[in-house]
């Protein structure tokens, strides 16, 4: 498994959160 694009994912999943 590829930490960093869980990394990846979450930081914009968060952004997208942030933005609702």
């Amino acid at each position: 498994m590829d930490a960093q694009i869980w990394y990846q994912r979450s930081t914009f999943i968060s952004e997208s959160i942030s933005s609702y």
